[in-house]
């Protein structure tokens, strides 16, 4: 009588609930390590398009802005002004006091606010499964004339967070950017004021952002 040859039906299907099962174990350990290396790339394209924003605006004379949208994918770099000697006479304004606190607009403002409408020169989004957790920007006498402008032409788009900007002379606005992946944890970008550089920081949980 010949041997049987082959697997049934039956052993075939064991040895696969038994690859189910095995596949059901690693797999947790091995999705941690790649949700961590996919938030870093979100995090390391962030840092480059920051960068080439202030590379750009040294370069071009031109105050560039990046901004993005909470709680979404979507980032954006744009030219706000083309005029630094305008926003050099409005930061001189504010170092000397003004009248009353208030920053006074030079006499070309009305000019530059209906010539200089932002001009949005890159878009990107993040990749799949990462998204901008949020950030904070702070302000001085350049941004603070910047925006004077947008409200003046009622182009402030609520939807987009207050921008990163880039000055020609290599500084920017000190601010730091979260972007969060699907497992509860983010990563900080961070822009250092006095020199425009980009920091990365380690991998945190969502819930450090909060506190």
């Amino acid at each position: 009588m010949a041997k049987r040859s082959g697997f049934t039906l039956l052993e075939l299907m064991l040895v696969l609930a038994l690859l189910a099962a095995i596949a059901a174990l690693i797999w947790p350990a091995l999705a941690r390590p790649l949700a961590s290396q996919r938030l870093r790339r979100a995090a390391e394209q962030v840092r480059m398009h920051l960068t080439k924003t202030r590379t750009k605006a040294i370069m071009s004379g031109e105050t560039l802005a990046f901004s993005f949208q909470s709680g979404k994918r979507l980032m954006r770099v744009q030219t706000v002004t083309q005029n630094e000697a305008v926003l050099e006479s409005s930061s001189t304004a504010s170092a000397t006091g003004g009248s009353g606190g208030a920053m006074s607009m030079p006499a070309s403002g009305a000019t530059m606010a209906s010539s200089n409408a932002a001009v949005t020169v890159a878009e990107d989004q993040l990749p799949d499964g990462i998204i901008f957790y949020g950030g904070d920007v702070a302000s001085d006498a350049r941004s603070d004339h910047v925006a004077a402008q947008e409200r003046m032409k009622g182009s402030i788009d609520l939807s987009w967070s207050q921008p990163v900007q880039f000055f020609p002379d290599g500084t920017a606005l000190a601010a730091r950017v979260a972007v969060a992946g699907d497992r509860g944890r983010a990563i900080v970008i961070e822009v250092r004021s006095l020199t425009g550089a980009v920091k990365i920081s380690d991998i945190v949980s969502v819930e450090t952002l909060r506190q």
